[in-house]
């Protein structure tokens, strides 16, 4: 059986992002720094910076949005740079934006949903991938992107039964079937994408191995595409010294 393009575009930016986090996190406590609370703060609240320090700084001004914390992760691999991020809220869907020096970003919404962002490079090709991915691992929308944000194709995460077509539904308007594997392209894409815009629900209907009925989910997506569009555009960019800790 052909393995469904959503496979290889989940795989490009959400998971590799989820992992690092994970690890991240796996980092911090074994480093027993969570444990020991040796979060340090630098600018409003004083004081010094150290390697294991999560938060750095406070109320940064010049990024994404204002009133912007910068945060420090150690080095998932030994040798590798320290893992730096800027983490503010978006005002229109009240989510927690976070976006790293290494161009990833993500989008969380209050009611749980998130939007996973960023590019990879495919080495053997000599191309570059970008995904913008909406809740992606519970049957969200995984949608290959340029680097400017345009989409390219987007396709229901979780559907995988041959033949079949996913469907999707964006506030009142009426469902977008899919393609016979789940995935939307060209005029259809555009469409989906159109609706996206400040869309506050979004419906799929799935197909999964092996059984062959549509299972539904519902997600709030809180008018959020736009900024996650922002987002991903300003993180792919994002100057260099906006991640420098204060006094370097």
């Amino acid at each position: 059986m052909e393995r469904p393009e959503w496979h290889a575009q989940l795989l490009s930016a959400d998971l590799e992002v989820k992992m690092n986090r994970a690890l991240a996190a796996f980092a911090l406590l074994s480093a027993g720094v969570l444990s020991a609370c040796q979060t340090t703060q630098v600018g409003g609240d004083g004081g010094s910076s150290s390697k294991y320090s999560r938060v750095v700084a406070r109320d940064l001004q010049g990024g994404f949005m204002p009133n912007e914390t910068l945060e420090f992760w150690p080095a998932v691999v030994p040798g590798e740079p320290v893992s730096a991020a800027r983490v503010g809220i978006d005002p229109v869907s009240g989510g927690q934006y976070t976006y790293f020096s290494r161009g990833k970003s993500e989008l969380l919404l209050p009611s749980g949903e998130t939007w996973i962002l960023g590019c990879r490079k495919d080495t053997i090709r000599g191309t570059t991938l970008c995904n913008m991915n909406f809740e992606p691992m519970d049957q969200g929308l995984i949608m290959n992107v340029t680097t400017s944000g345009a989409v390219r194709s987007i396709c229901v995460g979780g559907h995988d039964f041959p033949g079949r077509r996913a469907l999707v539904r964006i506030d009142q308007h009426p469902a977008i079937s899919s393609d016979r594997n789940g995935c939307f392209h060209g005029g259809s894409a555009q469409r989906v994408a159109s609706q996206l815009n400040g869309a506050q629900v979004l419906q799929t209907e799935a197909v999964e191995w092996p059984y062959d009925s549509g299972i539904q989910r519902q997600f709030a997506l809180s008018g959020s595409y736009p900024a996650a569009k922002r987002l991903f555009r300003y993180a792919l960019n994002a100057d260099s010294t906006l991640f420098a800790s204060p006094g370097e």
